[in-house]
């Protein structure tokens, strides 16, 4: 072997070195953006939200991702934050809601959109049967394709105990002689209420 073949050699060796570091460099990008490609974001409200003591309320959350989301491969955290500390709300996992951890005052009052509003993105959190306590902060947490995401929502609770509606409208029955009547169905209804808190 010659020298010049050999410098040909050594030559040809380097610019394949060179060509593979590319072809590395490149498919390192590649990769970089695919996964920046597969990420998620959640959408939320930014504005407080207002409901009525005793009805129903969505607070909405969605993810916004490419394509169709796989249910069973989320997990969907709602939380509440009252201001003295967080409570779980509602817990949604690989396709299934799981409330074993639920603090028990949102015992039956809480659920996601179904299966086919998940798969598209809406994981917004439904509360029923509002009570004053349901007001503060709710953390929407989502963990998808080994990423983790998180947003606020406020709730303002607004209007009177339906004991202190009943006592603004039955009024009228102390002074007909119907007194007793109307005192002993607003002292029931404020025993009622103080139950369900």
């Amino acid at each position: 072997m010659t020298v010049y073949s050999w410098v040909t050699i050594q030559t040809q060796s380097k610019q394949l070195r060179m060509k593979n570091l590319q072809l590395v460099k490149m498919l390192s990008m590649l990769f970089i953006f695919i996964h920046r490609c597969r990420g998620f974001k959640l959408e939320t409200s930014k504005d407080p939200l207002t409901v009525q003591l005793g009805g129903t309320v969505v607070i909405p959350c969605f993810v916004k991702t490419r394509g169709n989301i796989n249910p069973k491969n989320m997990k969907i955290y709602w939380s509440h934050f009252d201001g003295t500390g967080l409570s779980p709300v509602h817990y949604y996992y690989k396709g299934a809601n799981i409330l074993e951890n639920q603090k028990p005052r949102y015992n039956n009052r809480t659920s996601l959109p179904d299966e086919s509003k998940i798969r598209i993105g809406n994981i917004s959190l439904i509360l029923t049967a509002v009570r004053r306590h349901d007001e503060g902060r709710y953390k929407c947490e989502v963990d998808l394709s080994e990423e983790s995401k998180e947003e606020w929502v406020d709730v303002r609770v607004s209007g009177q105990s339906r004991a202190n509606a009943l006592e603004h409208s039955s009024g009228w029955m102390r002074t007909g002689g119907g007194g007793l009547v109307a005192v002993t169905v607003t002292f029931i209804f404020l025993i009622w209420e103080a139950l369900l808190l």
